[in-house]
């Protein structure tokens, strides 16, 4: 190749000639089987539809593909199972394609454990909440059952909640102040407009209270755990499992904006309690 030749190639061609390598094919080829060259092929789509992703380092790219290969997961943002997200180092300017797992996909992982009876995860509208028990951490809903007049109530949280086989069951909640706290501490690209916390905070919102309570509380089998480790994190060699997590929570928020938002937490829970309460008394009026 000339010099000439080498200075009109693009950072996307980079990456398209690791992924095309033999090394990676025959890696991809041994996951998958015949749907290597389609995965392969998907993977060059998503990367070539998004301009930062095109900017990423080849064997981040590759890496992140790697891991979505054996989890099984499908890279494709509407389906909510994986994704590559662009990551930008601004001490260095490197961009890395960082690895997550989205909140079908820890779904998917722990259904095929075969060790659940259920798994589910759902936003919470206000009224719904009836009570909180600080000590246990057990909550007590009623369910607004009429879709119509559901939708129009405002969300005040997610819950995540699952059943195994041998009877143990375990739901957990989280407010929203508490979720917003979570992404302003733990994501760098919290302030990203087009930032998964930006485009899609339900979702988000959903995989954070689903993969704290199977982290927390779920059976862990080897699939689970390499998606909890796998997840958020800028794959450094695959091979020999070396993750690297550039979501630093000390760098993002300071200790009196944490503060701030811990308080901002407690007010919003005692004004939701003042609400329930409120709708008792009405309740018990008529």
């Amino acid at each position: 190749m000339s010099e000439e030749q080498k200075k009109q190639l693009t950072p996307f061609d980079g990456i398209k000639s690791m992924m095309n390598s033999e090394g990676a094919a025959k890696k991809f080829q041994s996951i998958l089987g015949k749907k290597a060259n389609g995965f392969i092929t998907s993977v060059l789509q998503i990367v070539a539809s998004n301009k930062d992703l095109s900017l990423c380092a080849p064997e981040s790219i590759y890496n992140s593909a790697a891991m979505a290969a054996i989890l099984d997961l499908p890279l494709n943002n509407n389906l909510q199972y994986a994704a590559i997200i662009p990551y930008k180092d601004n001490k260095t300017g490197i961009v890395s394609a960082q690895m997550q797992v989205m909140w079908r996909g820890f779904c998917q992982l722990a259904q095929r454990s075969g060790q659940f009876v259920t798994i589910n995860v759902t936003d919470v509208r206000q009224g719904e909440l009836v009570n909180r028990d600080r000590m246990t951490g057990e909550c007590v809903f009623k369910w607004e059952q009429d879709d119509e007049i559901r939708q129009k109530l405002p969300v005040i949280g997610f819950l995540s909640y699952f059943r195994l086989l041998n009877g143990f069951e375990k739901p957990l909640y989280r407010t929203i102040t508490e979720l917003k706290a979570h992404g302003q501490k733990y994501s760098k690209t919290w302030n990203n407009q087009y930032g998964k916390w930006s485009t899609d905070f339900d979702a988000m919102c959903q995989k954070t209270v689903i993969k704290e309570l199977l982290q927390k509380w779920g059976p862990l089998s080897i699939e689970m755990a390499q998606s909890i480790q796998a997840d958020q994190s800028v794959i450094a060699n695959i091979e020999e499992g070396r993750y690297e997590y550039p979501d630093n929570p000390h760098e993002d928020i300071s200790e009196e904006e944490a503060n701030a938002i811990a308080e901002q937490a407690r007010k919003d829970q005692a004004k939701q309690a003042e609400l329930d309460l409120e709708g008792k008394i009405k309740g018990g009026k008529k």
